[in-house]
């Protein structure tokens, strides 16, 4: 199932180019003293035998001469090869090392840890040397990316300091613990202004991250927690969100996969962009509430899979929005097997290309479909939007004006519906091309279908026992 789900949730990162930041951006809480607890270099405490090893792409041996460690914090030793940290002992990381970070995330550099430890100290140890000048600049495009990723220790990194506030750089943070399967305290993360995937897939993988790090930022940027808990399978309350305006993909996948997941977040945002919501909660099978949602102005595929595999979501929430965009409802609530209460009306009366495609499908406790007022369709805009829904009964479609696919496979295998009205007035072979195609199949074996009484022809493709009537 992973490794499914790493082809799926695949993420390409792009190089950006290189952001310079003083050091206003920077909180530091440098204390570089003889008493060992003052350090706030970037430290390792192992709790039983462990190692560090400095991974880095193409054999490229230069790049990390100024990384240096120590036992005490006061007497220092370059960088070569493994370290071996024994049980009860710590050692200190410093470095002058802007060329490792500032990279693309095709020149990956990281440091892997194996055995039991704890992180603690200034990260940003690694890029200051430690000395935290007033007058000091730092140049990080990529910074830290995949900093710990794989590694296989059991990682307590609650007391890890990330200091930066104004995050300018893009993808400072990204996939930092990514695979970390056994961190179970995540570092806090102070910074209020975010950049482009910053957070992106940082704890992705993460199975035994049980609390999520409070997310304070409300200024955000596009992808910036994208995938940041995908499949953090032991993760059971999601942090608060309070942003208002969610920038393109600045939520997808972000709880994707947690299987744990009890309480979503509130979702107060009323100013959506393309794909912020998407798969945001796919497979949360013990996700049981949705949190409401209130705008009411869509953006491209805002909502897709958003609920997708949501096996216990029982009751949808309201969706007042009335003004929509292609793909924006695209397979919500996909195969939530458990949703029997969804809203009475989707009161939109102008669709856009695809934006009721799957939604409900494959739901079979649902009961009954909302009352649809849109008379001017468009293309697939309902297609497979109740298929296998196999309790639904009636089905009503008001609209006289059809698009390509708008009805394709909307009741497919609807194996319960008998009562069905459409508004179309047309001879079926006038219709817009796939229009009806499947959109009956697998209905309730009789039933009675009615049609608008000016249309000349009466056969809409059912069989069985189903009488057509007039209105």
């Amino acid at each position: 199932m992973k490794n499914m789900n790493r082809k799926f949730f695949l993420l390409s990162f792009l190089s950006l180019n290189t952001i310079i930041l003083p050091i206003a951006n920077y909180l530091s809480s440098c204390k570089h003293n003889s008493n060992e607890n003052d350090f706030s270099y970037l430290s390792i405490e192992a709790k039983e035998d462990s190692t560090l090893t400095f991974v880095h792409p193409n054999g490229q041996d230069d790049k990390i001469r100024d990384l240096q460690y120590s036992n005490d914090g006061l007497v220092w030793k370059n960088y070569e090869e493994k370290i071996i940290i024994l049980s009860g002992t710590k050692i200190y990381l410093k470095g002058n090392n802007h060329n490792i970070w500032n990279q693309s995330s095709s020149y990956t550099n990281k440091i892997v840890l194996t055995g039991n430890v704890n992180l603690s100290g200034d990260v940003m140890s690694l890029i200051d040397d430690g000395n935290c000048q007033e007058n000091y600049y730092f140049n990080c495009s990529h910074c830290f990316y995949k900093l710990f990723a794989g590694s296989s220790a059991t990682i307590n990194a609650k007391d890890l300091i990330l200091p930066v506030i104004n995050l300018n750089f893009d993808y400072c943070y990204t996939s930092m613990f990514e695979d970390c399967e056994n961190l179970v305290f995540a570092p806090s993360l102070p910074a209020v202004s975010l950049s482009h995937s910053c957070y992106r897939g940082m704890f992705s993988y993460c199975a035994s991250l049980e609390s999520a790090p409070e997310l304070i930022a409300t200024n955000l940027a596009p992808y910036c927690y994208q995938s940041m808990f995908l499949g953090c399978t032991s993760l059971v309350n999601a942090p608060k969100l309070p942003s208002r305006t969610i920038l393109d993909r600045a939520y997808s996948f972000m709880f994707a996969q947690c299987t744990s997941l009890v309480n979503a977040p509130e979702l107060p945002a009323m100013q959506l962009y393309d794909f912020c919501y998407e798969h945001m909660f796919e497979g949360c099978t013990s996700l049981q509430k949705a949190p409401d949602l209130p705008a009411i102005y869509m953006a491209e595929s805002c909502y897709t899979y958003m609920f997708a595999n949501c096996t216990s979501l029982q009751k949808a929430p309201d969706l007042p929005a009335y003004k929509l965009k292609k793909g924006c409802y695209y397979s919500m609530f996909y195969n939530c097997e458990s949703l029997n209460q969804i809203p009475s009306q989707l009161p939109a009366v102008e669709m856009a290309e695809s934006c009721y495609y799957e939604m409900f499908a494959y739901c079979p406790s649902i009961t009954t479909i909302p009352i649809l007022p849109a008379m001017t369709l468009a293309n697939d805009c309902y297609s497979f939007m109740f298929c296998a829904c196999g309790l639904i009964t009636s089905a009503e479609l008001p609209s006289i004006e059809l698009s390509q696919g708008c009805y394709r496979s909307i009741f497919l295998g609807c194996n319960s519906l008998n009562n069905i009205k459409i508004g179309y007035n047309e001879i079926i072979e006038n219709a817009p091309i796939g229009a009806f195609e499947n959109w009956n199949k697998d209905v309730a074996s009789k039933g009675t279908f009615y049609y608008n009484g000016e249309s000349s022809v009466i056969n809409f493709g059912f069989s069985g026992e189903w009488v057509v009537s007039p209105y």
